[in-house]
């Protein structure tokens, strides 16, 4: 009889050092214990945070209300003590006496390494916007990043702002940036030699003041050798503008080297269309003043000024 009394004062025992643990469950009359270490998963920290996941859905909802504040960043530790949660939940004493706080919590980031993919799909992306994703093979084994970078989202949101070639490297830099990641610093990423992408270039010199047309371009794949503007400039944008100095034949054209062309002239004589309710006139008239498309201007005759709005080459119209 007496192995029985052994095991009877044994198994006595061991519901002794259960029962404490199995008063740390939430069911109304009981409390649930906060964890102890916990990975925060957004930029701001709340109560539900420290929940266990076991915790019911009601009690998660309140404790969400309870803002301990900002999360702390990646790579660092942030320690909570029993009496700041305290006096968060003064407010709030019946949800005290729900929760068991240990002495201290301690919350860390969630964060991950940004993978080679990852990179080189923003990259091949911001090519493909460019119209050179087919000039170019780039691996992710190509890339090179200065140091490790870690995000805190699945998806980061990367963009890439800018290329530029880096002589001294003799690699291409592509400056990036994660737009749904404040917490990340906008980086570079390298990848060796030069890339190429579709520039327009001019068919045949143009003079200062040429309004050019779409058969004055074309496209050419040139190596990019320095900061790769983000303004290039589509045919379409271009077209019936005029040239603010000379192109040579060859020559990549950016947006600044054009502007709204002059097509009314100071002192040039210009055709004015006149319209009222009931009629229509055409009459010869001096521009006062040079205008673009869709300007205002003034233009005279022998006897009368009138303002009228640039419409063509030496064209105006006026409304009576």
């Amino acid at each position: 009889m007496q192995p029985v009394k052994s095991i009877t004062i044994l198994a006595f025992a061991n519901l002794l050092l259960v029962a404490p643990l199995r008063a740390q469950a939430w069911n109304g009359n009981s409390r649930l214990a906060l964890q102890t270490g916990v990975e925060a998963y957004t930029s701001s920290l709340t109560l539900a945070d420290l929940l266990p996941r076991s915790a019911p859905e009601v009690l998660r909802a309140r404790c969400a209300q309870i803002n301990f504040g900002e999360s702390p960043q990646p790579g660092e530790t942030r320690r909570l003590t029993r009496q700041e949660i305290l006096n968060r939940l003064v407010g709030a004493p019946d949800l005290a006496q729900e929760l068991a706080i240990p002495p201290a919590i301690f919350v860390t980031r969630f964060s991950r390494p940004l993978t080679r993919i990852e990179l080189l799909q923003a990259i091949q992306t911001a090519l493909q916007q460019r119209g050179a994703g087919g000039l170019n093979s780039i691996h992710s084994s190509d890339l090179e990043l200065p140091m490790p970078i870690r995000v805190t989202q699945d998806d980061a949101g990367l963009e890439v702002t800018a290329i530029e070639y880096d002589p001294f490297r003799q690699e291409t830099c592509f400056r990036m940036r994660a737009t749904k990641d404040a917490s990340l610093v906008p980086f570079a990423v390298y990848a060796r030699g030069k890339i190429k992408v579709p520039l327009l270039a001019a068919r045949r010199d143009l003079p200062t003041g040429q309004i050019v047309t779409s058969d004055d371009f074309q496209m050419t794949p040139r190596e990019v050798t320095g900061l790769l503007p983000n303004n290039l400039p589509t045919l379409s944008e271009i077209t019936g503008l005029a040239t603010r100095q000379v192109i040579r034949e060859g020559q990549v054209v950016y947006g600044s080297m054009f502007g709204p062309a002059t097509l009314v002239r100071t002192g040039r004589p210009a055709e004015l269309i006149l319209q009222g309710a009931r009629f229509r006139a055409t009459l010869i008239v001096i521009p006062m003043q040079p205008g673009t498309m869709g300007q205002e201007v003034r233009a005279r005759t022998k006897d009368r000024i009138y303002q009228a709005r640039v419409v063509g080459r030496d064209q105006l119209y006026a409304a009576l």
